[in-house]
């Protein structure tokens, strides 16, 4: 495998291609790299190690079944880009990769490991996450808005089918998302708004919901043993029959 680790040759590998595979980047800085520089690229089967993107602006970039091992992605921008198959946290050494206050627009996880990775102060307007293992992940007050103009705010995300146990919401905002079929098994939402999101066929056992603002949200088919009612506003919240049961018991009523 060929191995970069100055950014003087990384310049000079870019002059000759877009495409690049079975790479080696080690601890590479990519911060000084324009946009026009990082736009279309593609790796496959790259392995990325200790490399620094801060402040770093991808754009219509691809990479398929790349390994991230302890990256920084911190306060970069990511848009139109696709992460295909790529791992994100080495489990040897259990090192994650941060992305805490990302830009993201139009950019989508596929089958990708995020065990531990942080998403802090991200912003995860039209982001897809599908699929992915992330236990642990970190979206504290993370969002998923996009503002325009003074007035007009826009969300939208769409995170499904991933396993998201011990996961931190606090203070994440992905009001009017959909975030159904994951597992938040074990997850502090504390302080979380998922108003209007849809939750349904996820698993809320044993989260902790302080604070959490859920109205309108759909829980249709959801594991909601671990939500008390008594400390949320449930107001427009769509449930089937069987669940009404569920939440009753929960708070100690006895039903007949």
């Amino acid at each position: 495998m060929k191995r970069i680790s100055q950014a003087s040759d990384l310049e000079a590998l870019l002059k000759q291609t877009r495409s690049l595979s079975g790479i080696e980047f080690a601890e590479v800085n990519w911060s000084g790299f324009d946009a026009e520089d990082l736009c279309e690229l593609q790796f496959d089967h790259c392995t990325f190690e200790s490399n620094s993107y801060r402040d770093v602006k991808f754009e219509t970039a691809q990479f398929t079944d790349c390994a991230f091992i302890a990256c920084g992605f911190d306060s970069a921008s990511i848009k139109e880009t696709k992460f295909d198959g790529c791992v994100f946290y080495d489990k040897e050494t259990e090192r994650n990769c941060s992305f805490k206050f990302t830009q993201f627009d139009d950019v989508s996880f596929k089958h990708c490991d995020l065990t531990m990775a942080n998403f802090s102060r991200a912003n995860l307007y039209r982001a897809t996450l599908s699929q992915c293992p992330a236990t642990g992940i970190d979206f504290s007050y993370a969002s998923a808005c996009h503002q325009v103009g003074n007035t007009v705010m826009l969300a939208d995300a769409w995170i499904n089918d991933c396993n998201m146990s011990y996961a931190d919401f606090r203070g994440a905002n992905f009001n009017d998302c959909d975030l159904s079929s994951n597992r938040f098994s074990h997850s502090v939402l504390d302080h979380a708004s998922f108003e209007n999101t849809l939750l349904n066929d996820s698993d809320f056992h044993a989260v902790t919901a302080e604070g959490l603002s859920i109205k309108g949200a759909d829980l249709r088919d959801a594991q909601i043993s671990g939500l008390d009612i008594r400390a949320i506003d449930m107001t427009g919240v769509r449930i089937n029959d069987y669940q009404q049961r569920i939440l009753l018991e929960a708070i100690g009523l006895i039903i007949d």
